[in-house]
């Protein structure tokens, strides 16, 4: 996490999830000739310890890619960091790079992209899922390093986040933290959600392995691709109460 050259010390902090190994609060200043490292999260810490002097410039994490692995975005592939400089539309009942992503294992839906991963330097993906698998949805999981938000085009849902359980409805949203188990069943005959991740991690590769298979996965190999695409399996499928 860091490198030393002379007198320079680059660390890189993602979002306070690491640990000061000063234990220095933020904004504060070493004593001493000894370099310090400092507690700033998502930025890049230059620190300069000659002559008890301090020089301190973050940087963008994006400019220092070259340098560090993004491990706080879920080692996502350096591909990913490329990013369009032109708008674009996506039309209606349109899927992006992919056309129609058709799932198979934990539901039968149809996952539309409507902006890629590839095309926001890996920092946002959306997706239309077009819902198919009444009485169906995920196993309950969890994101290691993205949040996720789900809005109800049409149809209705049931939803887990942690140890609470919601209902939702044409109209609705839910917010679905990192790290938080999570989990949702289809309840009417049909319907359609919006898919927000942020960052984009690879849900997108995971939907496509998942549409590529050639048979109806085991529970265990479902949970290895799970795992392959930054996702925990941690429970069964969510039964409507």
């Amino acid at each position: 996490k860091s490198a030393v050259r002379q007198n320079l010390f680059l660390y890189f902090c993602s979002c306070c999830d690491l640990v000061c190994k000063t234990n220095l609060q933020h904004g504060a200043k070493p004593s001493g000739s000894n370099p310090k490292f400092y507690f700033i999260p998502r930025s890049v810490v230059i620190i300069n310890a000659i002559n008890d002097k301090v020089m301190i410039r973050e940087k963008f994490i994006l400019t220092s890619l070259a340098f560090f692995p993004l491990t706080a975005f879920g080692k996502m592939k350096s591909d990913l960091f490329e990013r369009t400089d032109n708008g674009f539309k996506t039309n209606a009942g349109e899927g992006r790079i992919h056309g129609h992503i058709k799932l198979k294992g934990v539901n039968s839906n149809i996952l539309d992209v409507k902006v890629s991963g590839s095309e926001t330097g890996g920092s946002l993906a959306i997706f239309e899922q077009t819902s198919l698998s009444q009485g169906r949805g995920t196993p309950l999981h969890f994101h290691h390093s993205q949040d996720e938000v789900f809005y109800v085009i049409e149809g209705s849902y049931y939803f887990q986040v942690g140890d609470e359980k919601f209902k939702l409805a044409k109209g609705d949203s839910i917010f679905l933290p990192r790290k938080v188990p999570h989990a949702w069943t289809q309840i009417s005959e049909s319907g359609k959600m919006t898919v927000v991740l942020q960052p984009a991690g690879k849900l997108e590769e995971f939907f496509v392995t998942m549409a590529a298979l050639d048979h109806e996965p085991t529970q265990k190999e479902v949970e290895k691709i799970f795992a392959d695409n930054e996702m925990q399996v941690v429970g069964p499928p969510l039964k409507v109460d």
